[in-house]
């Protein structure tokens, strides 16, 4: 996993639900997926996403 990544605000995942129209049950499923294959790490409200995830997205 690199260190290297973009760390967004804190928004909460019932936020982060609203913004893209689904609940917050399934963004949390995808935050678990992602952190565990190691594109996002979260911790104490802050979310850094690793360039791996924008890779994956850009070649899609």
């Amino acid at each position: 996993m690199d260190t290297a990544g973009t760390v967004l605000p804190g928004i909460n995942q019932k936020n982060q639900a609203q913004m893209v129209g689904t609940t917050r049950s399934r963004v949390n499923h995808f935050m678990n997926k992602f952190k565990k294959l190691g594109f996002i790490d979260y911790n104490g409200g802050l979310t850094t996403v690793h360039s791996g995830l924008l890779s994956v997205v850009l070649h899609d």
